[in-house]
């Protein structure tokens, strides 16, 4: 994300808002899809029982995974002690921030709230969490297999519903941007091509090996409390912050 300013799901928006480096990240994703499948045997990784990843990269806590249940508190008194959290941050980056910077575009507040409730309609019309990067690894799985690259053609194919779900959220973005009239912010720094492309490739992959990306573990596996998606969401932090950190001495 340092490399790119992107995550797996905001490649899609940039796209469809008319960011420069979009197309190219994108690419570099898909080919992270490839490679991962193609190569994720060799890194002999297994996931444990209660990771954040479901059939379709979303969350899957079992007893004892998740942050009120280490903390031995009932599931209400976890929640509602998140929920103030989150409403404390809420308040205090709208205090730092009180006029929103570039183009019109949603209220910040407002616009968490319809990412919140999308994770609902996904629960309810496909009865799987948010998660993007599954879509990535479900491309690679298509395109080694059709490439003849897969090492066994005897799998079942991957499930098209993580790819519809991207097409899905194109679309949303590309007709949102249109209504809205949204303007894409300039970039602060040109991202390059070679650039784009390690970066969607480093993407892809990182976000399979942690299980999910900022959908999965950021949205899914945080809003169910779950342990390893806080662990992921702060070492994302901490490498975004330290990449960017080198970037500024090339």
């Amino acid at each position: 994300m340092g490399l790119t300013g992107a995550c797996p799901g905001t490649i899609l928006v940039q796209i469809a808002t008319g960011a420069s480096s979009g197309l190219y990240v994108l690419g570099g994703a898909v080919l992270g899809g490839i490679v991962w499948t193609r190569f994720q045997h060799l890194a002999r990784l297994k996931a444990p029982a209660a990771s954040v990843v479901s059939k379709d990269d979303g969350p899957n806590t079992e007893k004892g995974y998740t942050v009120y249940e280490a903390a031995r508190m009932t599931e209400t008194q976890g929640v509602l002690i998140y929920g103030l959290l989150c409403s404390a941050m809420i308040a205090f980056t709208s205090y730092l921030t009180p006029h929103p910077f570039g183009s019109p575009r949603l209220n910040p507040i407002i616009g968490g709230l319809a990412i919140g409730s999308a994770q609902a309609a996904s629960l309810i019309l496909t009865g799987s969490a948010i998660g993007v990067s599954g879509a990535y690894e479900s491309i690679g799985k298509y395109c080694n297999r059709i490439l003849g690259f897969s090492p066994s053609n005897k799998d079942p194919w991957p499930s098209t519903g993580p790819i519809i779900f991207v097409l899905g959220i194109l679309g949303g973005s590309w007709s949102l941007g249109n209504i809205l009239d949204l303007k894409i912010v300039p970039e602060a720094v040109p991202i390059s091509r070679i650039r784009a492309i390690i970066g969607g490739v480093a993407l892809v992959v990182g976000a399979r090996i942690a299980g999910g990306c900022t959908s999965g573990h950021g949205i899914s596996g945080m809003a169910t409390l779950s342990k390893s998606s806080f662990v992921t969401v702060a070492a994302m932090f901490a490498g975004g912050i330290a990449i960017s950190g080198l970037l500024g001495y090339f």
